[in-house]
């Protein structure tokens, strides 16, 4: 048994691999989440997060889902929700990377496609940025396609800019990001994420600032992180940008008691993070309304 699991695990490994490019989006996810979880995908009565999460990917898309994923876009859908002053002010943007004048640039900065997820480059240091690596980097990502990598349909067509924003953080420190994760506009979970760039761990909290014992595709192993002071006027934030929606994820940044918007995720992880205990994807998964 264990032979033909391992050697099935193989087939679907190379099925990803070289046929990627020409099988529809659902045989891609369908391989690939059997790959993750080492099990089929059940699209017809879904029951865990993840396997929701591909539901909605397939058959509860919206067009506005494009405008949640565009990061240049979702700016002015922040505006009218809840108003400028949590957006992270924006220096620029920039649709050809060779034109970037990077004396006008203020020390620290930070350089976000538009187009993408996890596309940045946080400068904490001007002086100290190899500018040659850096537009060459902006480049390989304004000429990729997102929406390819992972399928995710939100991000195809998404107009490739580049946007420069201001660094947000202390002391060359990049701020704790907290993520909400709000069903039928209502956030029931938060997730903290910690050193995400240089030891990445990540703590699972409720609503009340209990700690969970939930492990979701990183180490939790890590110290509590204070509740912050102003997490009541997060989760009234994260309540009005998640309104109409079935899932999404509000991810928010304070810093010096401020509040400012990361940004709104909808398939995170691609639908495809692992939770310890693994029951818990089955118990998230009965937030999520389909019917």
């Amino acid at each position: 048994m264990v032979k033909i699991k391992i050697e099935s695990m193989f087939i679907y490994r190379i099925l990803l691999r070289f046929f990627s490019v020409f099988l529809p989006d659902k045989a891609i996810i369908n391989i690939k989440y059997k790959l993750v979880f080492h099990r089929k995908l059940n699209l017809k009565h879904p029951e865990t997060f993840n396997e929701k999460l591909h539901w909605l990917r397939f058959y509860g898309y919206q067009e506005l889902w494009r405008t949640l994923a565009d990061k240049y876009a979702v700016r002015e859908y922040v505006k009218e929700k809840i108003g400028e002053k949590y957006l992270i002010p924006l220096i620029q943007v920039y649709h050809d990377p060779a034109v970037i004048d990077f004396n006008e640039l203020p020390s620290s900065f930070v350089f976000k496609l538009a187009h993408g997820s996890g596309w940045n480059i946080i400068c904490t240091n001007k002086h100290k940025l190899n500018i040659e690596e850096c537009i060459q980097q902006l480049s390989i990502w304004q000429k990729s396609d997102y929406y390819r990598l992972g399928r995710e349909k939100q991000y195809k067509g998404i107009p490739p800019r580049i946007l420069c924003e201001q660094f947000i953080g202390e002391q060359g420190e990049v701020p704790a990001d907290y993520k909400f994760f709000c069903f039928n506009g209502q956030p029931h979970f938060i997730q903290v994420d910690i050193s995400r760039f240089k030891n990445h761990r990540r703590i699972i909290y409720d609503t009340k600032w209990n700690r969970l014992p939930i492990r979701y595709c990183f180490s939790n192993e890590a110290e509590d992180i204070a509740c912050p002071d102003n997490l009541q006027e997060m989760l009234e934030i994260a309540q009005k940008l998640s309104d109409g929606q079935s899932f999404v994820r509000v991810d928010l940044y304070s810093v010096n008691h401020r509040i400012y918007f990361g940004e709104l995720t909808l398939t995170p992880g691609n639908g495809f993070e692992v939770f310890t205990p693994e029951e818990i994807d089955r118990e998230w998964g009965k937030f999520i309304n389909i019917n």
